[in-house]
């Protein structure tokens, strides 16, 4: 198996609550339904996919279901990230999917904490559109240095 086989197969057992939303997102597609790019405010359909894949349903479902998933996670940490700031969480870099807060070490725990709950709760607004958003805390005093929170307790 290579490589990519591989890490996508891990991705799948990793996250069980997104092969349901994929499929819905192409059931959805198959029965000439559209689906809604959130931030993007564009509508995508099955046609579209075939447009960049003619011939070939499994790319244009693929291409086409891609779309909402990759539009919606830097709209949910920008979100996530405004919060936290309200609470005094300080966010210092913001990436796509992942938010870096630095905060002082006595309050490593307690911060991260209500980050995830921050995050968590931003993940279940509307514009999410069901799909499942797995938090993962990590922490370290360097970003090479950092490991899951539960290794650090």
């Amino acid at each position: 198996m290579g490589e990519c086989s591989r890490i996508h197969r891990a991705f799948w057992h990793d996250y069980p609550g997104f092969g349901p939303y994929v499929e819905r997102q192409y059931a959805t597609l198959r029965a000439g339904g559209k689906l809604l790019a959130p931030t993007a405010g564009y509508v995508w359909s099955l046609e579209d996919g075939f447009l960049r894949h003619p011939g070939n349903e499994e790319e244009a479902l693929r291409s086409v279901g891609n779309a909402p998933i990759q539009s919606v996670p830097p709209r949910w940490c920008n979100r996530a990230a405004l919060a936290a700031e309200k609470e005094g969480i300080v966010i210092v870099l913001h990436n796509h999917d992942a938010l870096l807060a630095e905060v002082p070490e006595a309050e490593t725990v307690s911060a991260a904490t209500r980050l995830k709950e921050i995050m968590e709760a931003t993940a279940s607004e509307d514009f999410m559109g069901g799909l499942p958003v797995p938090v993962e805390l990590k922490v370290g005093e360097t970003w090479g240095a950092m490991r899951p929170l539960k290794e650090q307790t």
